[in-house]
């Protein structure tokens, strides 16, 4: 599945962490994510397709615009997904 998003910072850990292991969400969504790195790649085949949609998301969500995708779908393609995943897990 491709990635596109800001890259999760230092932070991300420290305060999602705790709401991996079952704490209360804190009030800042995006937490732990605001860097001034970001990704996109891991299309694949599929890249002539997906890669101009995903540039956009990327590029709307850089500037503090609305994205073209629903909350769901960004999430899902979000670089921190792979923090999370290791947060959940204990690590």
């Amino acid at each position: 599945m491709p990635v596109a998003g800001a890259l999760p910072g230092e932070a991300y850990a420290a305060i999602w962490g705790p709401v991996a292991r079952g704490g209360v969400r804190p009030g800042e969504a995006s937490g732990g994510t605001k860097t001034r790195q970001a990704i996109l790649g891991g299309f694949g085949a599929r890249g002539f397709a997906h890669a101009p949609l995903l540039a956009e998301t990327l590029a709307s969500d850089l500037c503090g615009e609305p994205s073209p995708l629903e909350r769901t779908s960004r999430e899902a393609l979000h670089p921190a997904r792979f923090a999370w995943r290791a947060l959940k897990k204990g690590g």
